[in-house]
């Protein structure tokens, strides 16, 4: 669980805390501090007395333990485990306890020879976007960040700005070489985090198209229907209280507005165009533009 996580749930009083666990090894540890900040400092704990832990020379976590599966049918083989499992996650032990640095096939190894982990990477990025991921791809340690289809022509400056600005704050040892945008979602419904080796895959299927920055635009501002777009703004005006709304003007961020307000919003935008404008769409555009064009698909 990441550090910003662990704080604003603690903060609301409720006791969370990291813990580790492998469908193959069960739950090994879990951090038991009572002080908060030891509670926030995204531990995994200290094994519990059915395991061991031991950490190899490259930093990988072995876990060894009565309740490690005893054997498993891999490639279509029984493989007899001896209750010992490579779990592929590097670890670093520190300060009496354990801590997750990353995935072993994840590390890439930066110009100066040193194992850098994308995670760290990730944690350094403040980028406005749907899902990012910092992952090898071609060989070069590649950003790919995921953006929503409706997004405006200010709203892409923006993201490519905030880019650059994080690009520029990391050391030239572990700054990616290049990066692309995407409209695909990087993670399925079924996982909990995005799973690299999953999106290189899907890159290679063609299910995750990337996008270089140089050629990212905004067509469907050019073809989003004029009467349609011009009701939105009109329904846009009428529920946040505002005149002159720019096309581009986020709901929220640019016009002052709550949720409660888009739910409103929604539910005149389905009444006026008698489409089914989601509520919970991970994907609903907040611009008149994107708004617009999103209708039109509807319609």
């Amino acid at each position: 669980i990441k550090e910003e996580t662990l704080r604003l749930i603690n903060a609301l009083g409720y006791y969370l805390v990291n813990g580790y666990g492998m469908t193959e090894i069960g739950i090994t540890s879990v951090t038991l501090s009572m002080p908060f900040e030891e509670r926030v400092k995204t531990s995994i704990g200290n094994p519990l007395p059915s395991v061991q832990y031991f950490i190899e020379d490259d930093g990988e976590l072995v876990v060894k333990g009565d309740s490690v599966a005893q054997k498993m049918m891999i490639n279509g083989a029984m493989v007899y485990t001896q209750g010992v499992f490579k779990t592929n996650d590097i670890v670093k032990y520190e300060n009496g306890t354990y801590f997750i640095v990353g995935r072993k096939d994840d590390l890439f190894i930066s110009d100066n020879g040193e194992n850098v982990s994308p995670d760290d990477i990730e944690k350094l990025i403040d980028v406005d976007c749907e899902k990012l991921t910092i992952l090898n791809y071609n060989n070069k340690l590649t950003g790919i960040f995921q953006i929503s289809k409706y997004i405006s022509k200010q709203g892409i400056e923006k993201i490519k700005s905030q880019i650059s600005e994080s690009f520029s704050k990391l050391d030239s040892s572990v700054r990616p070489s290049q990066y692309f945008f995407t409209y695909d979602h990087l993670m399925r419904d079924t996982e909990i985090k995005v799973s690299r080796k999953g999106v290189c895959r899907r890159i290679e299927n063609k299910e995750i198209n990337l996008i270089v920055p140089s050629e990212l635009s905004c067509s469907e501002i050019n073809n989003v229907n004029a009467e349609i777009l011009n009701k939105v703004i009109s329904l846009m005006s009428e529920v946040s209280g505002k005149k002159d709304i720019d096309m581009n003007a986020h709901f929220m961020l640019d016009l002052g507005c709550t949720s409660l307000d888009f739910y409103t919003l929604a539910y005149s935008i389905n009444a006026t165009f008698g489409v089914d404008f989601k509520f919970d769409n991970d994907e609903n555009a907040y611009t008149a533009i994107g708004i617009a064009k999103r209708v039109e698909e509807l319609l």
